[in-house]
């Protein structure tokens, strides 16, 4: 018993002091891919996910006491904090978070979570059941510039027969949109796989996966902070959007299952490495240790998802 309690501590002591080892001067580390896997092996899963519920906890703690912080700028992350939080039963109140002012908010769907009752659109759903394929697709086509039409997707699309077409009219239109359509365009189409339970649409998952393999490319956490003269420009305010959308694309592959431990471990220690003490995150990058809002509820729901994969892992037999 007390030889494990040692191993455990040391254990814990080296991730601690190996993932503090980036810091806000040091922006050149670039974690090996295999890093994670190694530790796992050597030391188990279970002491590393015990590091995570201590990370999520004060991660919680910290955004919480911020909810008024005016660093939470981006358009949505309310909502998917209010929703995640839910989901991964971090909170059992989360009243403290003011959403009724946020766009889109409606039509907003989260892990089978919603802002909005369907039930006071059951008119409007009974309606639609009965459109064709092909005038729902003209439809969809036509507004799918709109946020609200791609949003709700994974709000109403559970009550019709989507045909495979209407993917295609997704990522045709995400591939060529900017990077802010193309998250929404992403998320939508991630909600919607987990609300009907296709996770096995093979032409689903090649639609998603391109528009996160567009995402991801330069919008990654190794590419932002490694190599910070070719992704950020030497406004710190317009640096901390970008290190902000690298987590925010990071969170979003994790809920699509476009992210994975295998392939993504260095993303975790990442993680790990850029939380402040108070639990909130920082953008290394740049030479303030502050932690920032809209960073911190994406680094959170990151180590939320990681977690969940984390407790399914099962490690490569060679």
């Amino acid at each position: 018993m007390e030889i494990n309690t040692v191993k455990k501590f040391f254990m814990l002591t080296t991730i601690v002091f190996f993932t503090n080892s980036l810091n806000a001067k040091d922006t050149k580390i670039s974690y090996p891919k295999d890093t994670l896997q190694a530790f796992i092996k050597n030391y188990g899963k279970d002491s590393l996910i015990h590091l995570l519920n201590n990370k999520i906890d004060t991660a919680f703690q910290w955004l919480k006491a911020h909810d008024d912080s005016k660093d939470w700028t981006m358009a949505t992350n309310k909502v998917e904090f209010k929703l995640y939080s839910k989901y991964f039963e971090l909170t059992n109140d989360t009243s403290f978070l003011k959403i009724d002012t946020i766009e889109y908010k409606d039509n907003y769907s989260l892990y089978g979570y919603y802002v909005r009752k369907v039930s006071m659109d059951a008119e409007r759903i009974s309606n639609w059941k009965s459109v064709p394929s092909d005038t729902l697709k003209k439809y969809i086509l036509a507004e799918i510039h709109n946020p609200n039409t791609r949003l709700g997707l994974p709000l109403y699309g559970r009550y019709f027969t989507m045909p495979d077409s209407i993917y295609f009219l997704y990522s045709n239109y995400a591939l060529k949109a900017d990077l802010g359509n193309q998250m929404i365009t992403y998320i939508s189409l991630a909600s919607y796989q987990k609300n009907i339970n296709a996770q096995n649409s093979t032409i689903l998952n090649e639609v998603k996966f391109k528009i996160f393999t567009q995402m991801y490319k330069v919008n990654n956490l190794e590419e932002v902070i490694t190599k910070p003269t070719l992704t950020s420009p030497s406004n710190e305010e317009i640096q901390n959007k970008v290190f902000d959308i690298s987590l925010q694309t990071l969170a979003y592959g994790l809920y699509g299952k476009d992210v994975n431990l295998l392939e993504h471990g260095r993303d975790l220690m990442y993680l790990l490495a850029l939380q402040n003490e108070d639990g909130g995150f920082r953008n290394p990058v740049n030479n303030n240790k502050y932690s920032l809002g809209n960073s911190s509820i994406y680094a959170l729901w990151s180590l939320c998802e990681f977690r969940a994969q984390l407790t399914q892992y099962k490690p490569i037999k060679k």
